[in-house]
């Protein structure tokens, strides 16, 4: 087997890459919007309510109602915050328990029953 070499040189991976925005004293909301664009949120809502009417066909919920970009900002947020703090059991982010909970996760700002009943999520 035969090898050509490219028609790049050593200079070629010297570019700088990564983020090209001084991020320096951003808050993580601001930095998280700067990861994530608004438009997205929307279209996973829709496509995550389309889902759920799917699912609705053959096994109707009276419970569920259609969610909202908010929710799937919230939800994706949530998220990491659960990937950064591992806990055993799903509904211990949502502890009282200053040792057990999430700070910052409480009910207040997103409950574990909205968690619990968006379609993309899988909790025990």
């Amino acid at each position: 087997m035969e090898y050509k070499s490219s028609s790049c040189s050593s200079e070629c991976l010297v570019e700088n890459t990564g983020p090209v925005t001084d991020a320096t004293g951003f808050s993580a909301f601001v930095f998280f919007k700067l990861l994530f664009r608004e438009e997205n949120f929307y279209r996973i809502a829709e496509e995550t309510n389309r889902y759920a009417r799917q699912l609705n066909a053959t096994t109707e919920d009276p419970n569920w109602c259609e969610t909202k970009a908010i929710e799937i900002r919230a939800f994706l947020g949530v998220n990491i915050l659960l990937g950064i703090k591992q806990l055993l059991e799903i509904h211990s982010y949502w502890s009282k328990n200053l040792l057990l909970g999430v700070p910052g996760n409480s009910e207040d700002i997103f409950s574990k029953q909205i968690y619990k009943n968006l379609p993309i999520s899988s909790p025990q």
